[in-house]
Formats: structure tokens, sequence, C-alpha cells
């Protein structure tokens, strides 16, 4: 295969679809509705629990591809490295009711987005895990940046 590189899904999923580009990793968020719809056709999942809306998908690791491909990543609140601790308090407590507003779980199970609220210092813990995880993936697969 050829890595073709975008500027995010929507193009991605357009040229998909204009078959242009011959698969595609997507999110559901991005191209949940599409995928429902019939178009395009999911062949496997990221994470090891699959997608709750495709319950038929299979998920990379249980077709039997590497453990790393049982990542299925994350979504989460950030905010700049100087910003005041009454701030952060502050936008903490806010997204953690937000988290728990049953209106807010609903519409998020209806994307397929699986949600979990983690205090900062999980949440941190959390990322960086992931970013381990992606660095030694590259490390393993000795890859590049092209410059």
């Amino acid at each position: 295969m050829t890595a073709v590189h975008y500027r995010g899904e929507a193009p991605l999923l357009q040229d998909m679809l204009g078959g242009r580009v011959s698969c595609a990793f997507h999110s559901m968020t991005a191209s949940g509705e599409q995928i429902r719809s019939g178009r395009p056709r999911p062949l496997a999942t990221l994470g090891r629990g699959g997608i709750p809306s495709l319950p038929s998908v299979p998920t990379f690791v249980s077709l039997g591809y590497p453990e790393y491909l049982g990542n299925p990543g994350f979504i989460g609140l950030f905010a700049p490295a100087r910003t005041p601790e009454p701030i952060l308090a502050a936008l903490v407590d806010a997204f953690r009711q937000t988290m728990a507003r049953p209106e807010v779980l609903r519409r998020m199970a209806e994307t397929d987005t699986i949600a979990q609220y983690l205090p900062p210092a999980a949440f941190r813990a959390d990322v960086e895990k992931y970013l381990a995880f992606w660095q030694g993936l590259v490390d393993r697969l000795g890859i590049t940046a092209e410059g």
C-alpha cells in the first residue's frame, strides 16, 4: 500500500467514497453515519471491545493481528500548559459534571463513543501510556519522518 496523507478525516472519507482511495482508518465519530448506511464497508476495528452499533464487525486482534491494534485511542480535554490553577479547577469541575449528564452520555453512545471520565492525574497517566505505546511502535517498526 501507499500511504496518502490527508488534513483530516472528511477529505479522506470523500476520496474513499469517490473511489480515489481503496481503504482507510476512520473514527466512528467522523464517519459512523456513512458506515452505518453501508458506505463504506467496515472490515475490522481497533480496540478490544468492538463497536457497539456494529457487533458483527471483528476487531483486528480477534482476527489474529498484533496486540498493539487493540489500542482504541482516546478523546480528551486539554488546556494550555500555563493555565492558572483556579481556571483548571473550574474546567475540570465543568467537564466532570458534563460527563455525568445522561443526555451527553446518550449522545456519545449514539456516535459510538465510549464515555469515560478520568480525573486529571489519571488522564495524564493514560496519555503518557498512550504516547509510550506509539513511540514503542515507531521504534519497533523503524518508522522515520521524511523531510
